[in-house]
């Protein structure tokens, strides 16, 4: 029999977009329909603080009232709002700027033990209690993996980092109970340091000491959003178990691959992960939504993985019903919905089974340097032509709700079908001194360049329908670098096709195989070239 979970959501407004206060509150509503009982906003530094002028600054940051509003507006549809912020790392935006560049260990890590890290952390807290109602926070502290290694340790000297970093949870602590704050964190960095830096690991056994040393009122989420198999799964809860803490499982429906959702992958991991989670003393289950690299997805793409989870969580497996209710809820037809994975269908992954980013890769692999081009070879032909067919009919027939979705990735599969093998053809023309190949090749740059224009404007256009504008900056600077290399590419074979140089320096260097087309390491940069961006 199935257990009476909490489930909740987190969605990360801190990574490169954060949703309108309008369209947070069409998502509110649509999980507080589907069943969810509490929504955790990934706020960061995304909140203004009238003690810390610059905490959020130029980051479309959300004020007291934008807060509270959105605080009585859930608390209207059933949903009980949390908010989350980092207290130890991923403070890579803050690091930027003079202000707290000071107070910064090695990298986005605060310093511990700095009485301005313990005035920020006050500051946050003050300004959170005045903006929810709820008694929970998310304070992370995940993927510190450097913590007490910069600054700290030349000031310090080595002090053992566990001791370190639980010294520094029982501070937030103690500044969180004094707001009436009861905290949960990730639990990564606990598995980390005791496991010589793994976190995902069977069998991974606890000292009491170190137990102990773990407040008691701190309850643990273990997040794990691409494994399936159900040995490990099992043997990571009764690890986490070991805390004798309130436990939270968070699972993901990956909106942070690239362009398009992996509803259909997403979904087969959490499936298998149900079947661990029924057996354990969980009680919280926790959907996240990541915005990693860009936020170049869509939430609201991710509906009908958001509807499955909760239905699996309460144990409703029959799909033909419940996508009968999913059209009672939001309008949309959920089989419709879910073909916005298919721009990663292909011969890796052929069902959309797997959570991949190979749109992505494709999209900024450079024409001329061509990292990725060894590993097309292989895969040989990508259907990104059907995709834009497919894609384009929903977008055609589509209610008014989410057209610019479909919209949106039609013109990225339009765009891949000219761009995806460009490199190859370049390259193929070039050293075979093929005129006729040159020609063509100079051509298909043409429709890369106006279908590039064309995705560009519908992705904009997505973009202001849900996104505050702060964090559309990053795309336009990346899709126009795009737009010009591809410019200054197909300029530069017309020269070489009418002999106006005799060679293309790019082109003379052999490619060697970089790596996986479908690697799961997205990061915009790393596809468009090796050296730093």
């Amino acid at each position: 029999m199935t257990k009476n979970y909490n489930t909740g959501v987190f969605i990360c407004l801190s990574g490169n977009a954060s949703l309108t206060v309008s369209s947070l509150k069409k998502m509110i509503k649509y999980l507080a329909d589907f069943g969810y009982s509490y929504v955790e906003l990934g706020l960061d530094d995304l909140f203004k603080i009238d003690e810390e002028p610059y905490y959020g600054y130029l980051r479309g940051a959300y004020s007291v009232n934008d807060l509270k509003e959105l605080d009585s507006y859930a608390k209207s549809v059933g949903i009980e709002l949390i908010p989350s912020a980092q207290c130890l790392g991923h403070f890579w935006v803050m690091s930027k700027l003079p202000e707290y560049e000071p107070i910064m260990d090695v990298g986005d890590i605060l310093l511990i033990d700095s009485p301005r890290v313990k005035k920020l952390l006050d500051n946050m807290f003050s300004t959170l209690r005045k903006s929810f109602s709820t008694n929970k926070i998310n304070i992370g502290f995940d993927e510190a993996h450097l913590v007490g290694l910069g600054k700290y340790l030349d000031q310090n000297g080595y002090v053992n980092r566990f001791e370190l970093m639980l010294k520094h949870l029982n501070l937030v602590n103690n500044i969180a109970n004094k707001y009436n704050f009861q905290c949960h964190m990730w639990s990564d960095m606990f598995f980390k340091m005791a496991n010589h830096g793994i976190y995902y690991d069977k069998g991974v056994c606890f000292d009491e000491n170190v137990i102990n040393l773990v407040p008691k009122n701190v309850g643990l989420c273990y997040w794990d959003y691409y494994n399936d198999d159900e040995q490990l799964v099992s043997e990571m809860i009764k690890s986490h178990e070991q805390f004798n803490r309130e436990l939270y499982f968070a699972g993901s429906i990956s909106t942070c691959s690239g362009f398009a959702p992996s509803n259909k992958a997403s979904l087969k991991i959490f499936k298998a992960q149900m079947e661990c989670i029924n057996k354990s003393s969980i009680n919280n289950i926790l959907i996240t939504l990541w915005g990693d690299n860009g936020n170049d997805c869509n939430y609201f793409a991710a509906l009908p993985g958001l509807f499955m989870t909760h239905e699996y969580a309460v144990g409703n497996y029959d799909e033909n019903q419940a996508k009968k209710k999913f059209k009672r809820i939001t309008g949309e037809d959920y089989d419709s919905m879910m073909k916005l994975d298919i721009v990663e269908r292909n011969k890796i992954n052929p069902k959309n089974e797997k959570v991949t980013l190979i749109s992505k890769a494709l999209f900024y692999n450079d024409p001329f340097m061509g990292l990725k081009d060894m590993e097309v070879k292989e895969i040989g032909y990508i259907p990104f032509a059907e995709a834009h067919q497919e894609l384009d009919e929903e977008y055609k027939k589509t209610t008014a709700n989410f057209g610019y979705l479909y919209k949106k990735l039609s013109q990225l599969s339009l765009f891949l079908s000219y761009k995806y093998d460009i490199g190859i053809r370049t390259r193929d023309a070039y050293e075979k001194n093929d005129i006729k190949k040159l020609k063509a090749v100079i051509d298909q740059y043409d429709l890369c360049i106006s279908s590039l224009k064309d995705f560009r404007n519908a992705f904009e256009e997505e973009w202001k329908m849900d996104y505050k504008m702060q964090g559309w900056d990053v795309q336009e600077l990346r899709i126009g670098g795009l737009l010009a290399r591809l410019i200054y590419c197909r300029d530069t074979l017309i020269k070489y096709k009418n002999k106006e140089i005799a060679k293309i320096e790019e082109l003379e260097e052999p490619l060697k195989k970089f790596g996986n087309l479908d690697s799961l390491f997205n990061i915009y940069r790393t596809f468009s070239t090796l050296r730093d961006l």
